[in-house]
């Protein structure tokens, strides 16, 4: 997925993608960015070489264990229909965690980015002022 206009609002952080936040993929800082649009966010894992996503994509189907998901994606791109809601951590020196609430079946049911507080703020202010509310 390409994006041709410059974000909004862009972050790099840390993301999870997962099933819960046990059972996700994890990478810290810098591995994970969120960019925002007019029309929708999408959240990336950069950095990252291709055959280790694949390898805890591989982990995941085939032990099932913990830390792992079966279907990571490198850019997962949510249009703002999608999004119902969000929640919000703050880890103080660790960063400020904001869980997406999503109904896109396409991608992992548990996305969360962790940025700092200020890139954070801005983007719950972006999603307030679309109708997306804390929950």
């Amino acid at each position: 997925m390409e994006q041709f206009e410059k974000p909004i609002v862009e972050a790099t952080g840390g993301i999870h993608i997962g099933e819960t936040f046990v059972k996700s993929f994890q990478a810290s800082w810098p591995f994970g960015k969120i960019e925002i649009y007019q029309d929708s966010i999408v959240l990336k894992v950069q950095y990252v070489p291709n055959f280790i996503l694949l390898f805890f994509q591989w982990i995941g189907k085939f032990f099932g264990m913990l830390g792992a998901y079966k279907d990571i994606s490198k850019e997962i791109k949510l249009v703002y229909t999608d999004i119902k809601g969000y929640n919000e951590k703050n880890a103080w020196i660790m960063g400020y965690g904001i869980t997406i609430i999503h109904t896109n079946k396409q991608y992992a049911p548990f996305l969360q980015v962790w940025i700092s507080k200020n890139k954070a703020k801005t983007i719950i202010g972006h999603f307030n002022n679309r109708g997306i509310h804390k929950q």
